[in-house]
């Protein structure tokens, strides 16, 4: 019988873990947000490679099946979160500020989602949808090194420059404390520890696992019972000084990257149907919490904790039923008729 604390980390369940913190940062002061959503980037680099390989890579024009078949995946829900969020921005924040000659990269982001990261928050207020910036141009990228590195003759050369270009853009990202831009070259490395452990069809220990989920829970309970510490899973709303949220980006950057074999084992663990399912309902979640949470701090933010509570239950109530609605009966259905085309063009193409 297996014991273990991670064999219990269904691959969906744990996707849906990771959107939950995301949840708890934008609804409370814990912030462990930024390590979910860089350990979210490990994962999609493990699958992406996945998909690729066993999948894409077989049709007769994969780079254009790949990515049609992505925009596909990812537009449709981004585009009703981010509607949603306009007219909760509108709502809300009838002034929209902000330079006027960007309002058509701001239009074009707001539709097709690159540079989305870089919009201010008047003409960009779905702030989650940063991430699947991030992705988008992942996909973009990724059948192109894929090429290069794998090769019957394999380009060590080129190897070794993708991985140092990942090593010196996620340092560059940490340097100044001022940094904003938000694209690929600062989170590559995440994508390349998945896709390398998908490459080397990698299976981490389960101790390890299991001692590194361990060490990282008592990191943050010491972090958070020590007032000096605290800053390092604080969010800005509540407290978290200017040099706070710089070390906190750090440490939970370098955290995403020593648990990585903790996400990297939940994808070998068993996964039922009903965990599947989790795994795809994330993402709906993982976009559609963010205009009822906005919502929600614009009338009760400036409420004591313990007045906010019931409010603050309210909102998770209705984040998780109009998730669910919107999977079951908006998401759901376009992505049966995204993979029936992938497996008709595979079929055809191959």
């Amino acid at each position: 019988m297996n014991n273990r604390a991670t064999s219990l980390l269904q691959p969906g369940i744990f996707r849906l873990f990771l959107a939950i913190l995301v949840l708890v940062n934008h609804s409370s002061r814990f912030d462990l947000g930024d390590w979910a959503v860089y350990t979210f980037f490990i994962l999609s680099g493990y699958w992406i490679y996945r998909m690729w390989e066993e999948k894409y890579s077989k049709a007769r024009a994969p780079y254009r099946l790949f990515i049609c078949s992505r925009i596909l995946r990812i537009l449709p829900v981004f585009l009703l979160a981010n509607l949603l969020s306009a007219l909760v921005l509108a709502a809300t924040h009838p002034v929209f500020p902000g330079p006027q000659w960007r309002w058509l990269y701001a239009a074009g982001s707001n539709l097709f989602l690159l540079g989305y990261a870089n919009l201010p928050f008047s003409q960009g207020g779905l702030r989650v949808a940063w991430s699947l910036d991030v992705e988008m141009q992942f996909y973009l990228v990724f059948p192109f090194a894929f090429y290069l590195c794998t090769q019957a003759r394999p380009l060590v050369l080129w190897k070794v420059l993708i991985g140092a270009g990942c090593i010196v853009g996620i340092t560059v990202f940490f340097i100044p404390n001022d940094i904003g831009a938000r694209n690929l070259t600062c989170y590559a490395l995440y994508f390349l520890i998945g896709a390398a452990a998908a490459r080397r069809n990698w299976r981490p220990s389960g101790k390890l696992a299991d001692a590194l989920l361990i060490s990282m829970f008592c990191l943050v309970a010491f972090c958070w019972c020590s007032p000096d510490a605290r800053q390092l899973f604080e969010n800005a709303k509540h407290g978290a000084t200017e040099s706070g949220i710089h070390s906190k980006r750090v440490l939970q950057a370098l955290l995403a990257i020593v648990t990585a074999p903790i996400a990297l084992l939940s994808v070998r663990n068993h996964s039922s149907r009903f965990d599947r399912t989790l795994g795809e309902f994330t993402y709906v979640f993982y976009l559609m919490h963010w205009p009822v949470m906005m919502l929600h701090a614009y009338y009760f933010e400036n409420l004591p904790p313990l007045q906010r509570l019931p409010s603050l239950l309210g909102a998770w109530t209705v984040v998780t039923v109009a998730s669910l609605l919107i999977f079951q009966y908006f998401d759901q259905p376009i992505e049966r008729t995204r993979k029936r085309w992938v497996a008709n063009q595979v079929a055809a193409q191959s």
